[in-house]
């Protein structure tokens, strides 16, 4: 059985997750959206180790990149 705490985490995880998805990883704006401070959201990323970047639209993983680079394409 999942305990309250357990459940309260997936859920702050989720709202976040969707705030950042929401505002391309626009912090200030994801933390306006929560009701909760810039300083808190970043806390609360960290705590549950979420990756910023990955919300960005022209996010690319490293190897992507150096992969197009290799070939010769802009990033």
């Amino acid at each position: 059985m999942t305990t309250l705490r357990e459940l309260m985490k997936q859920v702050e995880s989720q709202a976040i997750h969707e705030a950042l998805e929401a505002t391309k990883g626009n912090v200030t704006t994801a933390a306006h959206l929560l009701g909760i401070s810039r300083a808190g959201l970043y806390r609360k990323i960290q705590t549950h180790g979420i990756i910023i970047a990955r919300f960005i639209s022209n996010y690319q993983p490293h190897a992507l990149v150096i992969q197009k680079w290799r070939k010769g394409s802009n990033v």
